[in-house]
């Protein structure tokens, strides 16, 4: 099993955590003011997993303006992140659970990082997500 990696926000006590990665799924845990966790199908055939998506994050060495944005195959997950000119980045996370049913439960907050910050977290994923 692959060691646990979190992305911490630089302005709160926000934090994305991400552990328990066995096969195709993993769990996602999200803390801080508000607090809740899920476990993702994390297949993603019709178009690039999770890691791959960290890995295109972290090539960013300066601003950019399109949002870069990834959701899991059964929507339990989407992630998306936002660069200012001034190198804020802002992820976006929705978790969800029970889609379509009448108990159906959805949270999103946002955890704002850096530019320099980048690495770090894409080397985290690329290391929880290696097979």
């Amino acid at each position: 099993m692959s060691e646990p990696f979190s992305i911490k926000s630089t302005h709160s006590d926000r934090e994305l955590s991400f552990s328990e990665c066995d096969g195709d799924y993993f769990r996602v845990e999200l803390k801080g003011g508000i607090s809740a966790a899920i476990k993702v199908y994390g297949y993603a055939p019709h178009t690039h997993d999770l890691a791959h998506w960290f890995n295109e994050l972290g090539a960013h060495t300066s601003p950019w303006e399109a949002e870069l944005s990834w959701e899991s195959l059964e929507g339990e997950l989407k992630i998306s992140a936002k660069c200012t000119s001034l190198g804020h980045i802002h992820i976006m996370v929705s978790l969800s659970d029970m889609l379509g049913a009448y108990e159906e439960a959805y949270i999103q907050a946002g955890i704002e990082s850096e530019l320099g910050q980048l690495t770090k977290i894409s080397n985290g994923a690329r290391d929880f997500f290696a097979k």
